[in-house]
C-alpha cells in the first residue's frame, strides 16, 4: 500500500511537471510568435526608412537641379540688366548731348 501511495504521489507529481513543462512550451511559442511580429515590424520600418531616404535623396537632386536652374537664370538677368545698363547709359550721354547742343554743333 505504501508504495502504491508514493507512487501515485510521484504519478501526480509527474503528471504536474508535465503540465508546468506543456505551459512554458506554450509561453515560449507566445513569446517566439511575439518576437517574430517585432521582427516583422522592424523590417517594415526599416524598409520605410530606406523608401524615406530614397525620397530624401531625389529631393536633394531636385534642390540642387533647382538651384543651378536658378543660378543660370540670374547670370542670364545679370547679364541683360548690364546690356540694358550700357544702353540706358549710351542713351544719356545723347540726350546729355542734345541739351547741351553738342549734336547740333557735329552738323
Amino acid at each position: 500500500n505504501e508504495i502504491l501511495t508514493e507512487l501515485k504521489q510521484g504519478q501526480a507529481r509527474l503528471e504536474k511537471g508535465q503540465a508546468r513543462l506543456e505551459k512554458g512550451q506554450e509561453d515560449l511559442k507566445q513569446g517566439q510568435n511575439q518576437t517574430n511580429e517585432i521582427l516583422t515590424e522592424l523590417k517594415q520600418g526599416q524598409a520605410r526608412l530606406e523608401k524615406g531616404q530614397t525620397r530624401l535623396e531625389k529631393g536633394q537632386e531636385d534642390l540642387k537641379q533647382g538651384q543651378a536652374e536658378t543660378t543660370d537664370a540670374i547670370k542670364s538677368m545679370d547679364g541683360k540688366l548690364a546690356a540694358s545698363l550700357e544702353n540706358d547709359a549710351q542713351s544719356l550721354e545723347i540726350l546729355k548731348d542734345l541739351r547741351d547742343g553738342g549734336l547740333l554743333r557735329a552738323r
